[in-house]
């Protein structure tokens, strides 16, 4: 089992500011959105969910408020200790889980949904196919993958729509993005000022290679949004923000 570095991450003054760093984020509040959207229009009382990486609990009241069996999975145990002070006396809905998305301690097909959000992009394309034949095996209806992806179809329309919405973060980011791109190569050929990312740093995968892996393991795509960082992100225009709703069996 590969060691990534970002397992040890979310630990410690990370794990007690995540939730307040992040919350205001245009980002963030999009994903919400997007979840519980998701939530309401797929998933019935009763039903078990699993959130991996379950973090610090933040669509936690979206599956209880459905009446939901939840279990709530992460690495680091700070982050889960975080979550039960958000949750506070909700807490008790909740069946921690720490543990490692690679070999997740529950039987096959033993939840109906597994949600997973800010995991995917961690870890490299080579990797992948382990933490989602685990997501499939424990999952016996639907998986809901967050994932950014590197996609220039439809560049053009996402560009133009940021730039009618919000004309100054369009140029100005643009504008920013280009010129660190452009200094990183830079930087990378310097043998003077060679600069090594941090092991943690964010993966962008492409979404052939995606699609090539999901059609690999036998996950059909049921729906795919994309979420609209207007005036957040500049990443959308070539990279946008997916969430893919899988299941095994094609449906009909």
């Amino acid at each position: 089992m590969r060691d990534y570095k970002v397992k040890y991450y979310y630990n410690g003054s990370v794990a007690c500011t995540y939730l307040k760093d992040r919350v205001n984020e245009v980002k963030w509040q999009l994903e919400q959105s997007i979840v519980r959207d998701l939530v309401d229009r797929y998933m019935k009382k009763g039903e078990i969910v699993l959130d991996v990486p379950f973090g610090t609990g933040r669509f936690a009241y979206y599956y209880i408020k459905r009446g939901l069996k939840i279990y709530g999975l992460d690495i680091s145990n700070d982050m889960l200790n975080e979550a039960r002070k958000y949750l506070g006396n909700y807490s008790s809905s909740v069946n921690f889980i720490n543990a490692d998305a690679e070999k997740i301690p529950l039987s096959n097909n033993s939840v109906d949904y597994l949600v997973c959000v800010r995991l995917l992009n961690w870890i490299p394309i080579e990797d992948i196919e382990k933490f989602l034949l685990e997501f499939k095996r424990v999952t016996r209806s639907k998986i809901i993958l967050h994932i950014r992806v590197r996609n220039f179809s439809g560049s053009l329309w996402r560009g133009i729509k940021t730039l009618k919405r919000e004309p100054v973060f369009f140029i100005k980011d643009l504008v920013k993005y280009i010129f660190k791109k452009l200094f990183n190569i830079h930087i990378k050929h310097n043998e003077r000022g060679k600069k090594k990312l941090p092991e943690h740093s964010l993966i962008i995968h492409g979404k052939k290679q995606i699609f090539e892996l999901l059609s690999k393991l036998e996950l059909n795509i049921v729906e795919e949004i994309t979420v609209e960082e207007y005036g957040s992100n500049p990443k959308w225009i070539f990279c946008p923000l997916q969430f893919y709703v899988l299941t095994k069996n094609i449906e009909k």
